[in-house]
Protein backbone atom coordinates (compact mmCIF):
# COMPACT_ATOMS: atom_id res chain seq x y z
CA UNK A 1 0.00 0.00 0.00
CA UNK A 2 1.43 3.59 -1.17
CA UNK A 3 2.01 6.41 1.34
CA UNK A 4 -1.62 7.85 -0.18
CA UNK A 5 -4.77 6.40 0.09
CA UNK A 6 -6.37 4.28 -2.93
CA UNK A 7 -9.49 5.49 -4.83
CA UNK A 8 -10.45 2.29 -6.60
CA UNK A 9 -11.36 3.81 -10.08
CA UNK A 10 -14.02 1.34 -11.64
CA UNK A 11 -15.23 1.53 -15.69
CA UNK A 12 -15.38 -0.68 -18.42
CA UNK A 13 -12.13 -0.71 -19.97
CA UNK A 14 -13.29 -0.95 -23.55
CA UNK A 15 -15.23 2.13 -23.56
CA UNK A 16 -14.11 4.67 -20.67
CA UNK A 17 -10.09 4.15 -20.69
CA UNK A 18 -9.32 7.47 -21.18
CA UNK A 19 -12.46 8.58 -19.08
CA UNK A 20 -11.06 6.80 -16.25
CA UNK A 21 -6.99 7.81 -16.37
CA UNK A 22 -8.52 11.41 -16.43
CA UNK A 23 -10.21 10.56 -13.14
CA UNK A 24 -7.04 8.72 -11.83
CA UNK A 25 -4.87 12.01 -13.06
CA UNK A 26 -7.70 14.36 -10.84
CA UNK A 27 -7.16 12.06 -7.82
CA UNK A 28 -3.61 12.67 -7.78
CA UNK A 29 -3.89 16.25 -7.69
CA UNK A 30 -6.34 15.69 -4.69
CA UNK A 31 -2.93 13.42 -3.14
CA UNK A 32 -4.88 9.86 -3.88
CA UNK A 33 -3.40 6.60 -5.35
CA UNK A 34 -5.72 5.45 -7.98
CA UNK A 35 -6.10 1.65 -8.56
CA UNK A 36 -8.32 -0.43 -10.83
CA UNK A 37 -8.29 -3.99 -13.14
CA UNK A 38 -8.17 -4.16 -16.92
CA UNK A 39 -10.91 -6.20 -18.19
CA UNK A 40 -10.09 -7.16 -21.93
CA UNK A 41 -13.46 -9.52 -22.49
CA UNK A 42 -12.98 -13.43 -21.47
CA UNK A 43 -10.37 -15.67 -21.14
CA UNK A 44 -8.83 -14.21 -17.37
CA UNK A 45 -11.21 -16.69 -15.63
CA UNK A 46 -12.96 -15.73 -12.58
CA UNK A 47 -11.41 -12.55 -11.35
CA UNK A 48 -13.91 -11.28 -8.90
CA UNK A 49 -11.21 -12.46 -5.75
CA UNK A 50 -8.55 -9.79 -7.73
CA UNK A 51 -11.28 -6.91 -7.18
CA UNK A 52 -12.37 -8.02 -3.83
CA UNK A 53 -8.95 -7.98 -2.53
CA UNK A 54 -8.23 -4.21 -4.69
CA UNK A 55 -11.65 -2.67 -3.33
CA UNK A 56 -10.92 -4.58 0.22
CA UNK A 57 -7.18 -2.10 0.24
CA UNK A 58 -9.17 1.19 -0.91
CA UNK A 59 -10.91 4.01 0.43
CA UNK A 60 -13.70 4.62 -1.70
CA UNK A 61 -14.81 3.57 -5.29
CA UNK A 62 -15.76 5.54 -8.68
CA UNK A 63 -17.67 4.19 -10.55
CA UNK A 64 -18.28 5.54 -14.64
CA UNK A 65 -21.54 4.32 -15.71
CA UNK A 66 -21.07 4.39 -19.46
CA UNK A 67 -23.43 2.81 -22.61
CA UNK A 68 -21.14 -0.85 -22.57
CA UNK A 69 -21.89 -3.65 -19.85
CA UNK A 70 -18.68 -5.30 -20.04
CA UNK A 71 -17.92 -8.69 -19.08
CA UNK A 72 -20.62 -11.18 -16.77
CA UNK A 73 -19.24 -12.87 -14.15
CA UNK A 74 -19.31 -16.50 -14.33
CA UNK A 75 -22.11 -17.14 -11.94
CA UNK A 76 -25.30 -15.17 -13.39
CA UNK A 77 -26.84 -15.21 -10.18
CA UNK A 78 -24.36 -13.57 -7.82
CA UNK A 79 -25.36 -12.56 -4.39
CA UNK A 80 -26.22 -9.33 -6.51
CA UNK A 81 -27.92 -11.00 -9.56
CA UNK A 82 -26.73 -10.99 -13.17
CA UNK A 83 -24.23 -8.30 -13.37
CA UNK A 84 -20.79 -7.67 -15.17
CA UNK A 85 -17.50 -7.12 -13.63
CA UNK A 86 -18.05 -3.68 -13.10
CA UNK A 87 -21.34 -3.41 -11.62
CA UNK A 88 -19.71 -6.04 -9.43
CA UNK A 89 -17.18 -4.02 -8.57
CA UNK A 90 -19.44 -1.22 -7.39
CA UNK A 91 -22.27 -3.56 -5.41
CA UNK A 92 -19.43 -5.39 -3.88
CA UNK A 93 -17.90 -2.19 -2.13
CA UNK A 94 -21.46 -1.11 -0.99
CA UNK A 95 -21.82 -4.42 0.46
CA UNK A 96 -18.43 -3.59 2.50
CA UNK A 97 -19.52 -0.37 3.82
CA UNK A 98 -17.20 1.59 1.15
CA UNK A 99 -18.05 4.95 -0.17
CA UNK A 100 -19.40 4.55 -3.83
CA UNK A 101 -19.48 7.53 -6.33
CA UNK A 102 -21.64 6.96 -9.09
CA UNK A 103 -20.35 9.63 -12.31
CA UNK A 104 -22.67 8.98 -15.32
CA UNK A 105 -21.20 9.56 -18.91
CA UNK A 106 -23.70 11.27 -21.09
CA UNK A 107 -24.40 10.60 -24.37
CA UNK A 108 -22.15 12.98 -25.79
CA UNK A 109 -19.25 12.13 -24.17
CA UNK A 110 -16.45 11.13 -26.31
CA UNK A 111 -15.80 7.39 -25.42
CA UNK A 112 -13.11 5.26 -26.08
CA UNK A 113 -13.98 3.38 -29.98
CA UNK A 114 -15.44 0.04 -29.61
CA UNK A 115 -17.63 -2.21 -31.07
CA UNK A 116 -20.86 -2.26 -30.60
CA UNK A 117 -22.37 -5.28 -27.90
CA UNK A 118 -25.54 -7.40 -28.19
CA UNK A 119 -28.70 -6.15 -27.97
CA UNK A 120 -29.06 -8.36 -24.48
CA UNK A 121 -25.93 -6.34 -22.97
CA UNK A 122 -27.06 -2.77 -24.01
CA UNK A 123 -30.17 -3.43 -22.19
CA UNK A 124 -28.74 -4.80 -18.95
CA UNK A 125 -26.68 -1.95 -18.88
CA UNK A 126 -29.68 0.88 -19.69
CA UNK A 127 -31.72 -0.86 -16.32
CA UNK A 128 -28.34 -0.83 -14.44
CA UNK A 129 -27.93 3.02 -15.67
CA UNK A 130 -31.46 3.66 -15.03
CA UNK A 131 -31.69 1.92 -11.39
CA UNK A 132 -28.51 3.76 -10.46
CA UNK A 133 -29.83 7.36 -11.72
CA UNK A 134 -32.88 7.47 -9.41
CA UNK A 135 -30.35 7.19 -6.40
CA UNK A 136 -30.11 11.44 -5.22
CA UNK A 137 -26.83 11.47 -4.79
CA UNK A 138 -25.95 11.00 -8.64
CA UNK A 139 -24.11 13.44 -10.63
CA UNK A 140 -25.95 14.81 -13.66
CA UNK A 141 -24.62 13.21 -17.12
CA UNK A 142 -21.13 14.15 -17.94
CA UNK A 143 -21.02 15.33 -21.37
CA UNK A 144 -17.15 15.99 -22.15
CA UNK A 145 -13.43 15.22 -20.73
CA UNK A 146 -13.67 18.79 -19.25
CA UNK A 147 -16.45 18.11 -17.44
CA UNK A 148 -15.44 14.72 -15.87
CA UNK A 149 -12.36 16.11 -14.75
CA UNK A 150 -14.35 19.09 -12.92
CA UNK A 151 -16.50 16.53 -11.34
CA UNK A 152 -13.54 14.38 -10.43
CA UNK A 153 -11.98 17.50 -8.56
CA UNK A 154 -15.44 18.51 -6.72
CA UNK A 155 -14.91 15.11 -4.68
CA UNK A 156 -12.25 16.91 -2.84
CA UNK A 157 -14.65 17.86 -0.01
CA UNK A 158 -16.34 14.42 0.36
CA UNK A 159 -13.18 12.49 -0.07
CA UNK A 160 -11.32 14.17 2.66
CA UNK A 161 -12.89 11.82 5.20
CA UNK A 162 -12.10 9.31 3.66
CA UNK A 163 -8.19 10.24 3.85
CA UNK A 164 -8.26 10.63 7.48
CA UNK A 165 -10.38 7.22 8.09
CA UNK A 166 -7.71 5.22 5.62
CA UNK A 167 -4.51 6.71 7.61
CA UNK A 168 -6.09 6.53 11.03
CA UNK A 169 -4.18 3.41 11.87
CA UNK A 170 -1.07 5.87 10.92
CA UNK A 171 -2.03 8.54 13.14
CA UNK A 172 -2.62 6.38 15.94
CA UNK A 173 0.73 4.98 16.43
CA UNK A 174 2.87 7.95 14.77
CA UNK A 175 0.77 11.06 16.51
CA UNK A 176 3.08 9.87 19.31
CA UNK A 177 6.05 11.95 17.74
CA UNK A 178 4.07 15.08 17.98
CA UNK A 179 4.57 14.56 22.06
CA UNK A 180 7.68 13.15 22.28
CA UNK A 181 9.32 16.18 19.83
CA UNK A 182 12.80 16.93 20.84
CA UNK A 183 12.96 13.72 22.68
CA UNK A 184 15.91 12.40 20.10
CA UNK A 185 15.28 9.66 17.84
CA UNK A 186 17.14 6.44 18.13
CA UNK A 187 19.13 5.72 15.13
CA UNK A 188 19.77 2.47 13.81
CA UNK A 189 20.80 1.01 10.74
CA UNK A 190 18.49 -1.46 8.95
CA UNK A 191 20.44 -4.57 7.67
CA UNK A 192 20.55 -5.78 4.15
CA UNK A 193 18.38 -8.41 4.66
CA UNK A 194 15.74 -9.09 7.81
CA UNK A 195 15.12 -12.84 8.64
CA UNK A 196 10.89 -13.34 7.84
CA UNK A 197 9.54 -14.17 11.37
CA UNK A 198 5.61 -14.93 12.21
CA UNK A 199 4.59 -11.40 13.12
CA UNK A 200 2.97 -11.75 16.60
CA UNK A 201 0.53 -9.56 17.21
CA UNK A 202 1.30 -9.45 21.27
CA UNK A 203 4.63 -8.82 20.67
CA UNK A 204 3.58 -6.01 18.45
CA UNK A 205 1.18 -4.50 21.17
CA UNK A 206 3.90 -4.48 23.95
CA UNK A 207 6.20 -2.18 21.67
CA UNK A 208 3.45 0.32 20.94
CA UNK A 209 2.37 0.41 24.12
CA UNK A 210 5.97 0.84 25.86
CA UNK A 211 6.40 3.84 23.40
CA UNK A 212 3.14 5.17 24.68
CA UNK A 213 3.91 4.71 28.06
CA UNK A 214 7.62 6.34 27.59
CA UNK A 215 6.55 9.23 26.19
CA UNK A 216 3.83 9.76 28.41
CA UNK A 217 6.05 9.91 31.49
CA UNK A 218 9.07 11.98 29.47
CA UNK A 219 6.16 14.99 28.40
CA UNK A 220 4.67 14.38 32.04
CA UNK A 221 7.69 15.10 33.78
CA UNK A 222 8.62 18.04 31.19
CA UNK A 223 5.12 19.61 31.79
CA UNK A 224 5.59 19.34 35.18
CA UNK A 225 8.76 21.13 34.99
CA UNK A 226 7.50 23.60 33.33
CA UNK A 227 4.51 23.83 36.37
CA UNK A 228 2.30 24.08 32.86
CA UNK A 229 -1.19 24.62 33.83
CA UNK A 230 -3.98 21.80 34.83
CA UNK A 231 -5.58 21.84 32.07
CA UNK A 232 -2.39 20.96 29.71
CA UNK A 233 -1.61 17.59 31.77
CA UNK A 234 -5.18 16.76 31.56
CA UNK A 235 -4.58 16.40 27.79
CA UNK A 236 -1.96 14.48 28.20
CA UNK A 237 -3.45 11.81 30.02
CA UNK A 238 -6.78 11.60 27.93
CA UNK A 239 -3.89 11.17 25.08
CA UNK A 240 -2.40 8.39 26.74
CA UNK A 241 -6.15 7.02 27.44
CA UNK A 242 -7.36 7.33 23.72
CA UNK A 243 -3.68 6.07 22.04
CA UNK A 244 -3.83 2.96 24.49
CA UNK A 245 -7.63 2.28 23.65
CA UNK A 246 -6.53 2.85 19.74
CA UNK A 247 -3.56 0.32 19.76
CA UNK A 248 -5.63 -2.54 19.32
CA UNK A 249 -7.02 -1.27 15.75
CA UNK A 250 -3.28 -0.48 14.69
CA UNK A 251 -1.95 -3.88 15.64
CA UNK A 252 -5.06 -5.58 13.71
CA UNK A 253 -3.99 -3.44 10.40
CA UNK A 254 -0.33 -4.55 10.61
CA UNK A 255 -0.66 -8.22 11.17
CA UNK A 256 -3.70 -8.15 8.68
CA UNK A 257 -0.64 -6.57 6.14
CA UNK A 258 2.24 -7.81 7.28
CA UNK A 259 0.63 -11.33 6.06
CA UNK A 260 -0.16 -10.33 2.92
CA UNK A 261 3.13 -10.84 0.03
CA UNK A 262 1.54 -7.87 -1.64
CA UNK A 263 2.90 -5.88 1.26
CA UNK A 264 6.59 -5.95 1.82
CA UNK A 265 6.88 -2.58 3.21
CA UNK A 266 4.72 -3.63 6.17
CA UNK A 267 6.10 -6.90 6.31
CA UNK A 268 9.60 -5.26 7.00
CA UNK A 269 8.33 -2.88 9.32
CA UNK A 270 6.23 -5.01 11.30
CA UNK A 271 9.17 -7.34 11.53
CA UNK A 272 11.67 -4.12 13.04
CA UNK A 273 8.65 -2.45 15.36
CA UNK A 274 9.11 -6.24 16.96
CA UNK A 275 12.43 -6.79 17.23
CA UNK A 276 13.29 -2.94 17.87
CA UNK A 277 10.24 -0.73 18.71
CA UNK A 278 9.12 2.46 17.19
CA UNK A 279 11.89 4.84 16.80
CA UNK A 280 13.94 1.96 14.66
CA UNK A 281 11.05 1.34 12.78
CA UNK A 282 9.94 5.04 11.76
CA UNK A 283 13.80 5.53 10.74
CA UNK A 284 13.01 2.31 8.28
CA UNK A 285 9.83 3.51 7.05
CA UNK A 286 11.22 7.78 6.02
CA UNK A 287 13.82 5.83 4.21
CA UNK A 288 12.13 3.57 2.05
CA UNK A 289 9.42 5.56 1.62
CA UNK A 290 11.81 8.60 0.87
CA UNK A 291 13.57 6.30 -1.95
CA UNK A 292 10.33 4.39 -3.23
CA UNK A 293 9.05 7.74 -3.86
CA UNK A 294 12.39 9.63 -5.49
CA UNK A 295 12.35 5.91 -7.62
CA UNK A 296 8.28 6.13 -8.73
CA UNK A 297 8.94 9.87 -9.58
CA UNK A 298 12.00 9.07 -11.72
CA UNK A 299 10.52 6.15 -13.64
CA UNK A 300 7.22 8.25 -13.58
CA UNK A 301 9.52 10.70 -15.62
CA UNK A 302 10.58 7.74 -18.21
CA UNK A 303 7.32 6.82 -18.93
CA UNK A 304 6.49 10.63 -19.46
CA UNK A 305 9.22 10.79 -21.59
CA UNK A 306 8.18 7.73 -23.67
CA UNK A 307 4.96 9.38 -24.02
CA UNK A 308 6.00 13.05 -25.31
CA UNK A 309 7.84 10.86 -27.98
CA UNK A 310 4.48 9.04 -28.63
CA UNK A 311 2.40 11.96 -28.91
CA UNK A 312 5.04 13.91 -30.99
CA UNK A 313 4.79 10.64 -33.39
CA UNK A 314 1.22 11.00 -33.71
CA UNK A 315 1.24 14.03 -34.26
CA UNK A 316 3.65 13.65 -37.66
CA UNK A 317 1.12 11.69 -38.54
CA UNK A 318 -2.45 14.43 -37.48
CA UNK A 319 -3.41 11.37 -35.40
CA UNK A 320 -4.70 13.97 -32.89
CA UNK A 321 -6.87 11.81 -30.71
CA UNK A 322 -3.85 9.57 -30.40
CA UNK A 323 -1.98 12.63 -29.42
CA UNK A 324 -4.11 13.84 -27.03
CA UNK A 325 -4.60 10.82 -25.41
CA UNK A 326 -0.52 10.15 -25.01
CA UNK A 327 -0.25 13.68 -23.37
CA UNK A 328 -2.88 12.82 -21.08
CA UNK A 329 -0.72 9.81 -20.16
CA UNK A 330 1.97 11.92 -19.91
CA UNK A 331 0.85 13.68 -16.94
CA UNK A 332 -0.57 10.53 -15.15
CA UNK A 333 2.75 9.28 -14.88
CA UNK A 334 4.35 12.77 -14.49
CA UNK A 335 2.16 15.08 -12.91
CA UNK A 336 4.55 17.34 -11.35
CA UNK A 337 6.01 18.24 -14.95
CA UNK A 338 5.28 20.99 -16.49
CA UNK A 339 6.28 19.95 -20.32
CA UNK A 340 3.03 18.02 -20.76
CA UNK A 341 0.73 20.23 -19.14
CA UNK A 342 2.19 22.49 -21.72
CA UNK A 343 2.08 20.29 -24.62
CA UNK A 344 -1.64 19.27 -24.32
CA UNK A 345 -2.50 23.27 -23.46
CA UNK A 346 -0.99 24.16 -26.78
CA UNK A 347 -2.84 21.38 -28.42
CA UNK A 348 -6.09 22.71 -26.56
CA UNK A 349 -5.21 26.01 -27.34
CA UNK A 350 -5.36 24.88 -31.40
CA UNK A 351 -8.45 23.40 -30.49
CA UNK A 352 -10.10 27.00 -29.37
CA UNK A 353 -10.33 25.18 -26.27
CA UNK A 354 -9.98 27.91 -24.15
CA UNK A 355 -10.32 27.25 -20.77
CA UNK A 356 -9.25 23.69 -21.19
CA UNK A 357 -6.21 25.24 -22.02
CA UNK A 358 -5.62 27.87 -19.53
CA UNK A 359 -5.84 25.25 -17.01
CA UNK A 360 -3.22 22.84 -18.40
CA UNK A 361 -1.24 25.95 -18.38
CA UNK A 362 -1.30 26.98 -15.23
CA UNK A 363 -0.82 23.11 -13.84
CA UNK A 364 2.67 23.89 -15.57
CA UNK A 365 3.29 27.28 -14.45
CA UNK A 366 2.90 25.52 -10.56
CA UNK A 367 5.70 23.15 -10.91
CA UNK A 368 7.76 25.15 -14.01
CA UNK A 369 11.44 25.35 -13.82
CA UNK A 370 13.30 28.74 -14.39
CA UNK A 371 14.96 27.97 -17.83
CA UNK A 372 11.01 27.53 -18.98
CA UNK A 373 9.67 30.47 -17.57
CA UNK A 374 9.55 32.54 -21.12
CA UNK A 375 8.00 29.59 -23.00
CA UNK A 376 4.86 29.40 -20.36
CA UNK A 377 4.71 33.22 -20.37
CA UNK A 378 4.62 33.40 -23.73
CA UNK A 379 1.99 30.51 -24.27
CA UNK A 380 -0.29 32.37 -21.37
CA UNK A 381 0.35 35.59 -23.42
CA UNK A 382 -1.08 34.15 -26.79
CA UNK A 383 -4.23 32.56 -24.75
CA UNK A 384 -5.32 35.82 -23.00
CA UNK A 385 -4.84 37.51 -26.62
CA UNK A 386 -6.90 34.66 -28.40
CA UNK A 387 -9.57 35.19 -25.88
CA UNK A 388 -9.26 40.12 -25.61
CA UNK A 389 -7.55 39.47 -22.80
CA UNK A 390 -4.98 41.89 -24.27
CA UNK A 391 -4.14 43.79 -20.85
CA UNK A 392 -3.49 40.69 -19.16
CA UNK A 393 -1.45 39.51 -22.56
CA UNK A 394 1.21 42.75 -22.83
CA UNK A 395 3.19 42.84 -19.37
CA UNK A 396 4.07 38.58 -19.80
CA UNK A 397 5.11 39.44 -23.37
CA UNK A 398 7.08 42.42 -22.59
CA UNK A 399 8.76 40.16 -19.18
CA UNK A 400 9.44 37.28 -21.26
CA UNK A 401 11.14 39.80 -24.35
CA UNK A 402 13.64 40.80 -21.61
CA UNK A 403 14.52 37.68 -19.94
CA UNK A 404 15.35 36.00 -22.70
CA UNK A 405 17.70 39.35 -24.02
CA UNK A 406 19.30 38.72 -21.11
CA UNK A 407 19.98 35.14 -20.74
CA UNK A 408 20.89 35.24 -24.49
CA UNK A 409 22.07 38.29 -25.89
CA UNK A 410 20.05 40.26 -28.61
CA UNK A 411 19.95 38.78 -31.42
CA UNK A 412 19.31 34.89 -30.61
CA UNK A 413 16.26 32.96 -32.35
CA UNK A 414 14.12 33.19 -28.83
CA UNK A 415 14.43 36.77 -28.75
CA UNK A 416 13.16 37.18 -32.65
CA UNK A 417 9.98 35.24 -31.14
CA UNK A 418 9.03 37.60 -28.23
CA UNK A 419 9.82 40.27 -30.58
CA UNK A 420 7.13 39.01 -33.12
CA UNK A 421 4.64 38.26 -30.35
CA UNK A 422 5.01 41.74 -28.70
CA UNK A 423 4.76 43.29 -32.19
CA UNK A 424 1.67 41.53 -33.52
CA UNK A 425 -0.01 42.52 -29.82
CA UNK A 426 0.96 46.03 -30.27
CA UNK A 427 -0.65 46.05 -33.99
CA UNK A 428 -4.00 44.26 -32.54
CA UNK A 429 -4.37 47.63 -30.48
CA UNK A 430 -3.21 49.53 -33.49
CA UNK A 431 0.21 50.68 -31.97
CA UNK A 432 1.86 50.52 -35.89
CA UNK A 433 4.67 52.56 -35.25
CA UNK A 434 5.46 50.52 -32.25
CA UNK A 435 5.19 47.44 -33.84
CA UNK A 436 6.81 47.77 -37.34
CA UNK A 437 10.71 48.04 -35.42
CA UNK A 438 10.52 44.64 -33.90
CA UNK A 439 8.94 43.24 -37.15
CA UNK A 440 12.06 44.24 -39.07
CA UNK A 441 14.36 43.17 -36.36
CA UNK A 442 12.85 39.68 -35.49
CA UNK A 443 13.10 39.12 -39.74
CA UNK A 444 16.80 39.96 -39.69
CA UNK A 445 17.46 38.09 -36.42
CA UNK A 446 15.98 34.75 -38.41
CA UNK A 447 17.60 35.77 -41.13
CA UNK A 448 20.56 35.36 -39.40
CA UNK A 449 20.20 32.57 -37.33
CA UNK A 450 18.69 29.95 -39.94
CA UNK A 451 18.93 31.48 -43.54
CA UNK A 452 16.44 33.19 -45.68
CA UNK A 453 14.14 29.76 -46.41
CA UNK A 454 13.31 28.94 -43.13
CA UNK A 455 9.89 28.34 -41.86
CA UNK A 456 10.27 31.16 -39.05
CA UNK A 457 11.36 33.72 -41.31
CA UNK A 458 7.95 32.65 -43.43
CA UNK A 459 6.31 33.84 -39.64
CA UNK A 460 8.56 37.12 -39.90
CA UNK A 461 7.42 37.80 -43.25
CA UNK A 462 4.22 37.31 -42.81
CA UNK A 463 3.60 39.29 -39.61
CA UNK A 464 5.54 42.40 -41.30
CA UNK A 465 3.68 41.99 -44.75
CA UNK A 466 0.05 42.09 -42.92
CA UNK A 467 1.05 45.50 -40.78
CA UNK A 468 2.33 47.22 -44.34
CA UNK A 469 -1.25 45.85 -45.28
CA UNK A 470 -2.58 47.86 -42.38
CA UNK A 471 -0.78 50.76 -43.06
CA UNK A 472 -1.83 50.40 -47.17
CA UNK A 473 0.87 49.50 -47.97
CA UNK A 474 0.09 46.63 -50.84
CA UNK A 475 3.00 46.81 -53.06
CA UNK A 476 5.29 46.06 -50.02
CA UNK A 477 3.26 43.53 -48.50
CA UNK A 478 2.77 40.92 -51.83
CA UNK A 479 6.19 39.94 -52.22
CA UNK A 480 6.80 39.07 -48.66
CA UNK A 481 3.41 36.80 -49.19
CA UNK A 482 4.41 35.39 -51.67
CA UNK A 483 8.05 34.66 -49.95
CA UNK A 484 6.24 33.38 -46.98
CA UNK A 485 4.15 30.62 -49.11
CA UNK A 486 6.93 29.49 -50.92
CA UNK A 487 9.08 29.01 -47.66
CA UNK A 488 6.15 26.83 -46.31
CA UNK A 489 5.13 24.90 -49.27
CA UNK A 490 8.93 23.96 -49.35
CA UNK A 491 9.25 23.35 -45.99
CA UNK A 492 5.82 21.85 -45.06
CA UNK A 493 4.23 20.47 -48.01
CA UNK A 494 1.55 21.72 -50.45
CA UNK A 495 -1.25 20.81 -48.10
CA UNK A 496 -0.44 21.55 -44.53
CA UNK A 497 -1.94 24.18 -42.05
CA UNK A 498 0.51 26.82 -42.44
CA UNK A 499 0.08 27.14 -46.28
CA UNK A 500 -3.78 27.40 -46.09
CA UNK A 501 -2.89 30.52 -44.06
CA UNK A 502 -0.50 31.85 -46.03
CA UNK A 503 -2.84 31.18 -49.19
CA UNK A 504 -5.56 32.97 -47.36
CA UNK A 505 -3.78 35.89 -46.52
CA UNK A 506 -2.38 36.75 -50.45
CA UNK A 507 -6.03 35.45 -51.78
CA UNK A 508 -7.28 38.49 -49.31
CA UNK A 509 -4.58 41.04 -50.52
CA UNK A 510 -5.31 40.03 -54.12
CA UNK A 511 -9.45 40.88 -52.98
CA UNK A 512 -7.79 43.92 -51.82
CA UNK A 513 -6.81 45.37 -54.88
CA UNK A 514 -9.57 44.32 -56.87
CA UNK A 515 -7.63 41.32 -58.41
CA UNK A 516 -10.59 38.86 -58.07
CA UNK A 517 -9.53 36.62 -60.34
CA UNK A 518 -5.93 35.64 -58.76
CA UNK A 519 -8.23 35.64 -55.48
CA UNK A 520 -10.82 32.95 -55.99
CA UNK A 521 -8.33 29.97 -56.88
CA UNK A 522 -5.70 30.08 -53.73
CA UNK A 523 -8.86 30.73 -51.37
CA UNK A 524 -10.68 27.78 -52.74
CA UNK A 525 -7.14 25.60 -52.31
CA UNK A 526 -7.18 27.39 -47.93
CA UNK A 527 -10.55 25.98 -48.01
CA UNK A 528 -10.04 22.84 -49.48
CA UNK A 529 -6.42 22.67 -47.31
CA UNK A 530 -8.77 23.28 -43.97
CA UNK A 531 -10.88 20.62 -45.03
CA UNK A 532 -8.76 17.84 -45.28
CA UNK A 533 -7.17 18.84 -42.05
CA UNK A 534 -10.66 18.40 -40.75
CA UNK A 535 -11.63 15.52 -41.95
CA UNK A 536 -8.12 13.71 -40.85
CA UNK A 537 -8.67 15.10 -37.11
CA UNK A 538 -12.32 15.04 -36.79
CA UNK A 539 -11.30 18.96 -34.61
CA UNK A 540 -12.15 22.01 -37.16
CA UNK A 541 -8.86 24.64 -37.71
CA UNK A 542 -9.47 27.61 -35.38
CA UNK A 543 -9.16 29.69 -39.33
CA UNK A 544 -11.95 27.33 -40.94
CA UNK A 545 -14.90 29.51 -39.98
CA UNK A 546 -12.98 32.63 -41.50
CA UNK A 547 -11.69 31.23 -44.12
CA UNK A 548 -14.80 30.21 -45.31
CA UNK A 549 -16.60 33.51 -45.01
CA UNK A 550 -13.58 34.85 -46.44
CA UNK A 551 -14.05 32.53 -49.68
CA UNK A 552 -17.60 33.44 -50.16
CA UNK A 553 -17.17 37.39 -49.92
CA UNK A 554 -14.86 36.78 -52.98
CA UNK A 555 -17.60 35.18 -54.78
CA UNK A 556 -19.86 37.31 -53.83
CA UNK A 557 -17.29 40.30 -55.27
CA UNK A 558 -17.30 38.10 -58.56
CA UNK A 559 -21.29 38.03 -58.51
CA UNK A 560 -21.32 34.89 -58.12
CA UNK A 561 -24.91 33.86 -57.26
CA UNK A 562 -25.80 32.19 -54.01
CA UNK A 563 -26.67 29.34 -55.40
CA UNK A 564 -23.51 28.99 -57.06
CA UNK A 565 -21.48 29.56 -53.80
CA UNK A 566 -22.66 26.29 -52.80
CA UNK A 567 -22.13 24.40 -55.49
CA UNK A 568 -18.82 25.83 -55.26
CA UNK A 569 -18.39 25.27 -51.62
CA UNK A 570 -19.58 21.74 -51.82
CA UNK A 571 -17.15 21.07 -54.60
CA UNK A 572 -14.62 21.79 -52.15
CA UNK A 573 -15.81 19.81 -49.32
CA UNK A 574 -15.70 16.92 -52.01
CA UNK A 575 -12.22 17.54 -52.89
CA UNK A 576 -11.34 17.39 -49.35
CA UNK A 577 -13.10 13.68 -49.08
CA UNK A 578 -16.00 15.58 -46.82
CA UNK A 579 -18.81 13.18 -46.35
CA UNK A 580 -22.50 14.24 -47.42
CA UNK A 581 -23.04 15.08 -43.53
CA UNK A 582 -19.99 17.17 -43.58
CA UNK A 583 -21.30 19.41 -46.01
CA UNK A 584 -24.51 19.99 -44.79
CA UNK A 585 -22.75 21.07 -41.52
CA UNK A 586 -20.33 23.24 -44.00
CA UNK A 587 -23.14 25.05 -45.29
CA UNK A 588 -24.96 25.76 -41.61
CA UNK A 589 -21.75 27.15 -40.63
CA UNK A 590 -21.06 29.51 -43.78
CA UNK A 591 -25.32 30.62 -43.40
CA UNK A 592 -24.17 31.52 -39.70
Amino acid sequence: MGPRPVIFVSAVTQELKSARDLVAKALLRLGYEADWEDLFGIGQGDIRQILREKIDRSAGVIQLIGRRYGTDTPEPHTPFGRVSYTQFEAHYARQQGKKVWYLVIGDTYPADPTTPEPAELTELQRTYRERVASESYLYHPIANPDALLAAALDLRDELAPLRKRWNRWAALVLALLVLSAGLGVWMVKEQAHIEHIATDPHALRARLEEKIDQTFEQKRQSLLAAKAPPPEIDALYRWRDRAEGQVAEAVAFITARAADPGSPIITRAAAILEERGVDATLEFLDDTLKARRQRRKEEGRQLAEASLMKAGLYESQWETSEQERALRDAIADAPDWWLPHNQLGLMLHARAQWAAAEQEFEAARQVLPAEAETTLLNNLAQLYKATNRLAEAEPLMERALKIDEKSFGPEHPDVAIRLNNLATLYQVTNRLAEAEPLMERALKIDEKSFGPEHPEVAIDLNNLAQLYKDTNRLAEAEPLMDRALKIDEKSFGPEHPNVAIRLNNLAQLYQATNRLAEAEPRMRRSVVIFLKVFRKTGHPHPDLDSVLSNYALILTEMSVTEAEIRQRLTGAAREAGVSPEGVAALRKRLNQ
